[in-house]
């Protein structure tokens, strides 16, 4: 009987990790006036969106790497392409094909506009970073997309 148990449970979590490495065949809205992403000469990649007049620019490693701290960085200007100074930012890091815990670091203002923190990726595959802007009594979220791969 307990041979069985555990037959069962074994065979339960195979089920559950193979079902999280399966790809997604749903699509993601981006019609927050994504202009796709620029590699910068650091490795990373920029992101930028336009969402009700607010450019949000997020800096961040162009392929994450497993369990390593990355560091995920947002400029924020307004319609006039003047920094947004004195927002509270935090990211919401997801991975669409695995629900976890939540993981959502919040950044500080490094200089005028820029905002910072670390983020720490537990599994591989695509993960959305939801940018969440809270500024003079508004609430401005935008989402992005990155592929966690294998730490080198």
């Amino acid at each position: 009987m307990l041979h069985s148990i555990r037959i069962l449970a074994l065979s339960l979590i195979i089920g559950l990790l193979l079902g999280a490495c399966s790809s997604d065949s749903g699509s993601v809205d981006h019609s927050n006036h994504n202009t796709g992403a620029v590699q910068a000469q650091d490795g990373n990649s920029i992101q930028t969106q336009t969402v009700d007049g607010l450019t949000i620019a997020l800096d961040a490693p162009a392929t994450p790497r497993l369990l390593q701290t990355a560091v995920l960085s947002v400029t924020l200007s307004d319609s006039e392409q003047k920094p947004v100074e004195g927002a509270d930012v935090y990211f919401d890091l997801t991975m669409p094909e695995m629900p976890m815990g939540s993981n959502k670091p919040v950044a500080s203002e490094e200089e005028p506009g820029v905002y910072s923190a670390q983020a720490l990726f537990n599994m591989t595959g695509k993960w959305h970073v939801t940018v969440h802007i809270d500024h003079n009594g508004t609430t401005t979220e935008a989402l992005f997309e990155l592929q966690v791969v294998e730490a080198k």
